[in-house]
């Protein structure tokens, strides 16, 4: 045996009564280092995948969800409003901007039974805008009665006259032209976010007026 036939039987496996894995194993052998370092590249690039999936699972995990952002905000044109007392369900309800009265009573189910009418009829404006936040209470027969009693001597700032209104402390007729051009108010508070009148004036009338 020659000493290149040494070497050669030296640095590869000997292969006999080879099988057909055998023969295949033969084949790949000179190819050995190139496979292995294939097969290494499939493994990270596996676990690569899995890990950039994996954190992106968890970042949408923790994703919290603004009610308010730029794709989903506040909705301008709806309101909501306070009916309580003799209607058939009270409660809070959304309507449109520039709603009435009369809307936010028909989507409380109307007057139940109880419900005095005639007064609603002589003191509630059914045709008056609703501003937001607004709340509206329709008092029972009796009950009435003796708010009708308490609220005779009242200013109803929706109502009254510039005279009646320079009747109050602290009204004069600019003061008046104000409250006037701020109508209809929903709560007699609402001079105040009107800027119809200040807050010390407020203090002094808040006991003599009302919006009904």
């Amino acid at each position: 045996m020659t000493d290149r036939n040494r070497q050669k039987n030296m640095s590869e496996p000997e292969f006999t009564d080879q099988t057909p894995t055998d023969s295949l194993y033969q084949k790949l052998w000179p190819y050995r280092v190139p496979v292995i370092f294939f097969a290494l590249g499939i493994i990270f690039l596996a676990t690569a995948v899995f890990l950039f999936y994996q954190e992106t699972i968890r970042g949408q995990s923790v994703v919290i969800s603004n009610p308010y952002n730029s794709s989903n905000p506040p909705n301008p044109s709806v309101i909501k409003a306070d009916v309580e007392g003799a209607v058939v369900s009270p409660g809070v309800y959304e309507l449109k901007v520039n709603s009435r009265i009369q809307d936010l009573l028909i989507k409380a189910g109307g007057l139940s039974i109880e419900a005095d009418r005639e007064y609603v009829s002589k003191n509630i404006n059914l045709a008056q805008k609703l501003s937001d936040g607004a709340k509206i209470y329709i008092p029972s027969v009796g009950e009435s009665s003796s708010n009708l009693s308490n609220l005779s001597h009242l200013i109803n700032i929706n109502q009254a006259s510039a005279r009646d209104l320079e009747s109050l402390p602290g009204v004069g007729p600019a003061t008046s032209a104000k409250i006037i051009s701020g109508r209809p108010y929903q709560t007699t508070e609402e001079l105040i976010s009107k800027k119809a009148v200040g807050k010390a004036v407020f203090e002094k009338i808040k006991d003599e007026i009302t919006v009904y």
